[in-house]
């Protein structure tokens, strides 16, 4: 018998979780491990959401291969998790760490997203929640 589940569900077995290093409205963020592996793991609160929302989002986002786009591992559905490559902080927690950005840095950070976004929409994909908070 062959496994029916896609090669990117992995039971709560699979991941070991660390300290909370982010959180959201749809969700709480820790640094964790997959295997061997240091990932980011994401706890999702299911507010209006079902497990196949989330199931066909990470499906979706595991298509998306951009060097300025995170990069979707999978999912454990119980609890669920969404698990991502991992990014050490946000643009937000970079800009207020500096008290200045050259304008040639200012306008590398804006072609990157430009083109992260610009990616997205080829794909008929819409990021609901840009934000400097969700820019890694």
């Amino acid at each position: 018998l062959q496994n029916s589940e896609p090669s990117w569900e992995y039971a709560i077995g699979a991941i070991t979780s660390g300290d909370e290093i982010g959180h959201g409205v749809s969700g709480r963020v820790f640094k964790g491990r997959l295997g061997g592996r240091t990932v980011a793991l994401k706890y999702m609160h299911f507010v209006g959401t079902t497990t196949d929302d989330v199931k066909n989002e990470v499906a979706i986002a595991r298509q998306c291969d951009h060097p300025n786009i995170l990069k979707t591992i999978g999912i454990c559905l119980s609890p669920p998790i969404i698990i991502t490559e991992i990014m050490e902080t946000s643009l937000e927690r970079f800009l207020r760490s500096r008290s200045t950005l050259s304008d040639v840095n200012r306008l590398t950070v804006a072609q990157q997203i430009a083109s992260g976004m610009i990616y997205l929409e080829s794909k008929c994909i819409l990021h609901r929640d840009l934000a400097a908070r969700n820019i890694l």
